[in-house]
């Protein structure tokens, strides 16, 4: 190695002699052997700093692909960060929505299981202070049974709220054979004391269907939000009445059919409204609200069958909906 380095140097100094005398010749010079000496020595000079920027070159160019190597890096670990945030707000927009449709279920079936009793109890505790004197025994008694029942009312509304209510944000479906008259009798039962206030009828009309498929909790929310706001739709001395028919397709129609001012289109509007607090007041200037109306939509989906309502404002109308029959 070093002898090619000798070799090399001798053929560098042998080239710049040859060129320096070519100059010196042609220029009309006559350099010295000194002179010739000390021009191969600064050409040789020149070579070294040429081959240490060279060297240098080469060094930044290796930095350089080093830092674009680590540039690239940083992007590409950039992009996965700002592909896990993104993922991150993904998820916790998705948790975000779930607590917020958990809280509207949760508070519609607190309206639907225990305003409505509690309301009821209310009117009926200041009855019982305000006319007690005047009412007869049997008016009194008759009046102290109502309101036993309201406060059962409260308490299974209570229970059924509890065993209804809800595990990781969704609700429990068990469903079961279950006695359609009994559904009814307990729903007309729940909402009495209210309607006693209106002077509304309340009854069933007996179709022959006796039992039906379902989730008895749901089903007597859905009742009972239906009859609610039947009672807050129906005039002073009105009726509300529960039918039921059996389909062709093997279900049973379900009917909370009123007398009164009717609903106006935008108050049952499309479950894409869930979250809307459109309301329309009842006749006593009770509040409504199409949250509930959704929610008994769910409860009736979960079941494979369909709600809707047929009515027109000023006249009265129909909430009605499709279970399955029971089989056997």
């Amino acid at each position: 190695m070093k002898q090619d380095n000798y070799s090399n140097d001798i053929s560098i100094r042998q080239k710049a002699s040859d060129k320096a005398k070519i100059r010196g010749t042609k220029s009309g010079l006559n350099l010295s052997e000194a002179e010739t000496l000390t021009l191969i020595n600064e050409l040789e000079i020149h070579q070294i700093e040429l081959e240490m920027m060279e060297e240098e070159v080469m060094l930044a160019r290796n930095r350089a692909e080093i830092a674009a190597k680590k540039a690239d890096t940083a992007l590409q670990k950039y992009t996965e960060c700002d592909s896990a945030l993104k993922e991150s707000k993904a998820v916790i927009e998705r948790q975000n929505k779930q607590l917020q449709d958990y809280r509207d279920k949760f508070n519609s079936i607190v309206d639907i299981d225990l305003r409505s009793p509690f309301t009821s109890l209310l009117a009926l505790s200041e009855m019982i202070t305000d006319e007690g004197r005047k009412l007869s025994m049997e008016e009194y008694i008759n009046l102290s049974k109502v309101t036993r029942n309201s406060v059962e009312n409260v308490h299974n509304s209570v229970e059924n709220l509890l065993s209804l209510m809800l595990h990781n944000g969704s609700i429990i479906y068990l469903p079961m054979k279950l006695s359609l008259p009994d559904m009814f009798s307990q729903s007309i039962e729940w909402i009495n004391g209210r309607a006693m206030q209106k002077g509304i009828t309340v009854y069933r009309e007996s179709t022959g269907v006796d039992y039906i498929y379902a989730d008895d909790k749901m089903i007597a929310a859905v009742l009972r939000y239906l009859l609610d706001t039947a009672v807050k739709s129906t005039q002073n001395n009105g009726k509300v009445i529960l039918t039921s028919k059996e389909m062709q397709d093997g279900k049973v129609e379900l009917s909370v059919t009123y007398t009164g001012i009717g609903i106006s289109g935008d108050l049952i509007g499309s479950r894409s409204k869930l979250r809307e607090k459109a309301g329309k007041l009842g006749t006593d200037g009770e509040r409504s609200s199409a949250i509930e109306f959704n929610l008994c939509a769910e409860f009736v989906e979960m079941h494979n069958g369909k709600i809707w309502v047929e009515t027109q404002e000023g006249i009265g109308g129909s909430f009605c909906f499709t279970l399955p029959k029971c089989k056997g």
